[in-house]
This record gives structure tokens, C-alpha cells and sequence, in this order.
């Protein structure tokens, strides 16, 4: 339902929700060129905070939380990071190999105490409250703590971002920045949501070890067993999740192939908490003892980003495949036909 509120000077019907999908899909290239504290900037900024405090009172595994991230990742362009990182100047050398601290500016180490004070308190509608008279500082400070909350909540969306940029002493800058200020924090927290964890299956177990920044995932059933290890990079969440197999028994090549990739997608394309990831990892090869079929495409049961199953059906080969799977192959490939059977669709 559309909530609706009336304007009496102009009477004109507002729609809530279709002014802020207008402000978060606003054009990023038009917002760039604009004043630190132009009104449309201010506003965006705004936006992105009542949808970020929205997704963060969602339940992790809820269809509205799901629809939300959807929504962003298909409609929303990640450069919206460039116009926060313009309220946080960095300045870092050229990278030599080594890892050094970010130099801050002064209302740059605003922004990183706002990033991780977001992250800790899993809010960031203070920063909102206090934006009045908007200055350069408050922006700032709204700017880091829209960052904090990003990677908190939009890990994949952030990192598809970052890997994307071209300037290599800025990517080192804001790199640096982050390990510095918020992967400590939102390290800490991944690995207290995986311990307080309950996955309620014996044969099913998690361990954390924070020092190594590695979670490890057991699985051991009667004469099967494997040992999956998460290994978090000190920059988390910008740089890649690894994913390694360090113990298996009774278990096919193929199977831990298979197991050892679908967790590695499940912990890469996750918007939101690590512990989730794994959740569901765990439940789609649950499915698969279940006797549930793979989609032919992604070689998953559960989409990788989406969580569905597989429910669109060749009428030839009867193989089943996730909508967005197909939708994807008949993009790429242009055809219209079953990737198996080459029957159309």
C-alpha cells in the first residue's frame, strides 16, 4: 500500500514511496557536478538513510528485506558511493606494497568515526537529526555514516562498486580508509552473528577463529564429512571472501567442487550478514539430500541472490531453471531456447 499524504498549498496527492525511489535512483553523473550541500544531494542523502534504517529493522531472511536489496541491486547504480566519498577527502600515497593508514582531513575523520559509529550501533538516523543548519561538516559526517551502513548492509553492492574504480590511489585511499575505520568493527560483529548462530542440525557445525579472521563450516554425516574455511579479508568487505576446503571424507570430487563453489557465491553475492549466507548455503544442500534439482545454469539450488528455486520448466527436457538464470542466459546468448535442449522456450 502507497502511503499518501495531501499538500495542502499545492494540493497534490504525495506519494511517499514514489518520491524516495525518485531521490534513490536519482542520476549519479547529475549529482556529482552539484554543490557538497545542494538541496538534491541533501535530499538524496536522506533517502539512502530512511532506506538503510528501513532494511536494518527487516529480518535478515524476510521477502521484504529480499525485495528491498533486489530493488537496489537491479535498479540502484553503486556510483552513488563516488558522490559520498566526495564529502571524505583522503589522501594516500601511491600503493608500495605495504599497508599504511590513510591520512585524514579533518572533516574526513568525522566521516570515519560516523562510518564506524553506524556500523556498532546499527543506526545512523542521528546523523540525519543533527544535518540542520547543512554545512560541509554535518554532510560529511552523513556521508561516512551512509558508508558504515552500506558495507554493513550492502556488502556485495559496495564491493561491486569499489572493484570497479579506475583511479588506483583513490581505491588505495578509500581501501585503507576502510580497514582502518570499519572492517574492525564489522568484522567483530560478522563473527559474533555466526557464533550466536543456531543452526539447529547436529550433523552441522560453525566455529570462528577471529585472530586468523576465519569462520569454518563442518558438515559430518556417518562416514561423510567436509570442512569449508571462510577466510575475511582485513579490508572487509571490499575485497573478496576466500573460500577453501581443508578436510573431506566419503565425498565425491565433483560434490566438493560443487559444495566448495556454491558457498563461495552464496558468501561473494550476499547482501547482509555472513551468518546468513552460510544459513542458506546450509539449506540448499539440504534440499539437495531432499532430492531437489539443481538449476542447470548456476549449478545451485537456491539462487545465489535471490534464495528461489528452480520452478521454470523446459516443456521438452522438463529440466528446471531459476527465472533470473534464464532470463540472464537468454540475454547473453540471445535465444529464446532451453540452454539444454535447444527446444524454444
Amino acid at each position: 500500500m502507497v502511503r499518501r499524504f495531501r499538500d495542502t498549498d499545492s494540493e497534490k496527492t504525495l506519494h511517499i514511496r514514489d518520491e524516495l525511489s525518485a531521490l534513490i535512483e536519482f542520476p549519479t553523473s547529475e549529482l556529482l557536478k552539484t554543490d557538497l550541500i545542494d538541496r538534491d544531494r541533501v535530499d538524496v542523502f536522506i533517502a539512502w538513510a530512511l532506506l538503510l534504517s528501513h532494511v536494518q529493522l527487516l529480518q535478515p531472511s524476510s521477502s521484504s528485506r529480499e525485495n528491498i536489496l533486489k530493488y537496489i541491486q537491479d535498479k540502484v547504480s553503486p556510483c552513488i558511493l563516488d558522490c559520498i566519498f566526495q564529502h571524505i577527502p583522503l589522501k594516500a600515497a601511491a600503493p608500495s606494497g605495504k599497508k599504511r593508514d590513510v591520512e585524514l582531513m579533518p572533516e574526513a575523520e568525522d566521516a570515519a568515526k560516523a562510518s564506524k559509529n553506524a556500523i556498532v550501533t546499527s543506526s545512523l538516523l542521528s546523523y540525519v537529526e543533527s544535518l540542520w543548519p547543512v554545512g560541509t561538516w554535518q554532510m560529511a559526517s552523513l556521508a561516512g555514516s551512509l558508508y558504515g551502513m552500506m558495507i554493513r548492509l550492502l556488502p556485495s553492492f559496495v564491493r561491486t562498486w569499489f572493484t570497479t574504480l579506475k583511479d588506483r590511489s583513490l581505491s588505495y585511499a578509500i581501501e585503507s580508509f576502510t580497514r582502518q575505520w570499519c572492517s574492525p568493527p564489522l568484522l567483530q560483529d560478522e563473527f559474533s552473528q555466526v557464533k550466536d548462530s543456531i543452526y539447529a542440525d547436529e550433523d552441522f557445525s560453525v566455529s570462528v577463529n577471529r585472530s586468523a579472521y576465519e569462520i569454518v563450516a563442518m558438515y559430518k554425516k556417518e562416514e561423510t564429512g567436509i570442512d569449508l574455511v571462510i577466510r575475511l579479508p582485513s579490508c572487509y568487505p571490499l575485497r573478496h571472501v576466500d573460500v577453501d576446503c581443508t578436510r573431506i571424507l566419503g565425498i565425491s570430487e565433483v560434490k566438493r567442487r560443487k559444495w566448495l563453489l556454491s558457498l563461495t557465491s552464496f558468501v561473494r553475492n550476499q547482501n547482509g550478514a555472513i551468518a546468513e549466507a552460510i544459513r542458506t548455503w546450509k539449506s540448499n544442500f539440504e534440499k539437495e539430500f531432499e532430492g531437489v534439482e539443481e538449476c542447470p545454469i548456476c549449478y545451485s539450488i537456491l539462487h545465489t541472490s535471490n534464495h528461489s528455486l528452480p520452478k521454470l520448466a523446459c516443456k521438452t527436457c522438463k529440466h528446471k531453471f531459476h527465472g533470473a538464470c534464464l532470463y540472464k542466459w537468454f540475454s547473453t546468448s540471445n535465444k529464446s531456447t532451453c540452454p539444454l535442449c535447444q527446444t524454444p522456450f
